[in-house]
Parts: structure tokens; C-alpha cells; sequence
């Protein structure tokens, strides 16, 4: 009986902990793969200077042969192909850990091992306790709303007063 329920907590821990591995590698490589802008614009600007100088000495030199430019031209569609892939390659592997997570959780309430059993319990409390939730009516959602987009508005025009004074104040001073 212990075995069991420490091993289903070994493979919940298991999967949380390469969920959130994944995840942050997933997102450390979307954070490597952006570049300033200001670099993406020197490195076209390279790659075109490159490719000029490539293209003049090519004129130049008759010697070249044909089978060299293809294979240029291939590992160029290659590096685009990758670059239109990236994007969602942490996307799809951010899903792939939810979707296991998912199962392997919903596997635990079908058997009902005591974990799965207080999910469920969760769950269950949860949608009750949904239930008990007053919702306000459009009226006084809309009253609401506008109450609070006034004191914003007050707030933001009060601190603008108070920043335009103190500068006045310190260009006054200086």
C-alpha cells in the first residue's frame, strides 16, 4: 500500500518537474532566438555586403562551378525553413507536457489512488463553490466600471499636477 502511493507521488513529482523543465527551456530558447533590432539590421546589412562580395567574385572567377551556387542556395532555404519552425517548437512542447500532466492526472482519478481521490474531492469543492458566486447585474457592473474609471482618472490628473509642480518647484531651485 505504501509502495504504490509513493511511487504515484514519484510520477506526479516526475512529471511536474519535467514540465517545468521543459517549460523554462522552452522559453530560455524563445528568449535567446530575439535579437535587438538594431543587430537583426547590421547582420542583414553583412549578409547583403556578404552576398555582393559573393556575387562579384563569382563574375569575376569563371572558374566556379554550377554545383557550388546550388548548394549555397540550399543551406540558405535550410537556415529560412529553421527559422519559420522555431516559433513553434516551444509551443508544441509547452502543449505536449500540459497534455501528459492532463493524463496522467485524469488516470489518477480514474483509479482512485488517494491523490487522484483529492483532486477530485478539489474539483468538486471547486464547481460548489462556483455555484455560491452572487453575480452582479449589467446595471451595476456598468456602475462599477464607471466608478472606478473616475477615481483612475482623478488619480492620474491629481499625480500629473503633483509632478508638474515638484518640477517647477526644482527648475525653480536649480
Amino acid at each position: 500500500m505504501f509502495f504504490n502511493k509513493t511511487r504515484v507521488l514519484l510520477a506526479f513529482l516526475l512529471a511536474l518537474i519535467l514540465t517545468f523543465s521543459f517549460s523554462m527551456f522552452a522559453a530560455a530558447q524563445e528568449e535567446s532566438d530575439v535579437s535587438p533590432d538594431a543587430s537583426e539590421v547590421s547582420e542583414e546589412i553583412s549578409e547583403e555586403s556578404a552576398e555582393e562580395s559573393a556575387e562579384e567574385s563569382a563574375e569575376e572567377s569563371a572558374e566556379e562551378s554550377p554545383d557550388e551556387s546550388i548548394e549555397e542556395e540550399s543551406v540558405d532555404e535550410q537556415s529560412e525553413d529553421e527559422e519559420q519552425i522555431k516559433p513553434w517548437m516551444g509551443i508544441t512542447i509547452i502543449g505536449g507536457i500540459i497534455l501528459v500532466v492532463t493524463l496522467i492526472i485524469f488516470i489518477m482519478i480514474l483509479r482512485k489512488t488517494p491523490l487522484g481521490l483529492k483532486i477530485a474531492k478539489f474539483f468538486k469543492d471547486f464547481k460548489s463553490e462556483l455555484k455560491k458566486i452572487v453575480w452582479l447585474s449589467r446595471k451595476e457592473t456598468v456602475k462599477q466600471t464607471g466608478i472606478v474609471l473616475m477615481t483612475v482618472l482623478i488619480a492620474a490628473v491629481f499625480l500629473g499636477l503633483l509632478d508638474y509642480a515638484f518640477t517647477q518647484l526644482i527648475q525653480l531651485i536649480g
